[in-house]
């Protein structure tokens, strides 16, 4: 890998409510190659403060593979699609790991 590439990965982590919208939007993802692998975790206990309460609910979790370019995309796609008013959506640079696999998600994103 040059080191050009080393920071061109990204895992997107985005919670939503445990139903199918996840995998669906997951799904669509893969599908339009924006990004090459989700992993989803669908029992995730959640504790968080909005507006002015506490909540605690089971949600689930999407971790998606992709391109640093492709990021700001997905994340517009996610806000439109989302059923929450503000989902969280965070994007944390991948620094490292198995160099196959890193190529794998380069050759299956667009």
């Amino acid at each position: 890998m040059q080191e050009s590439d080393q920071l061109d990965l990204c895992e997107i982590v985005i919670t939503g409510p445990k139903d199918t919208w996840m995998q669906q939007f997951c799904k669509e993802l893969v599908e339009e190659r924006l990004c090459a692998c989700v992993n989803i975790d669908e029992n995730v206990h959640s504790v968080y403060r909005w507006e002015g309460k506490i909540y605690e609910e089971i949600e689930t979790k999407a971790r998606i593979h992709t391109k640093v370019s492709l990021s700001d995309k997905i994340i517009k796609k996610a806000k439109l699609a989302h059923p929450y008013s503000e989902p969280s959506i965070i994007v944390t640079p991948i620094i490292g790991g198995s160099d196959t696999y890193l190529d794998w998600i380069r050759s299956e994103t667009i």
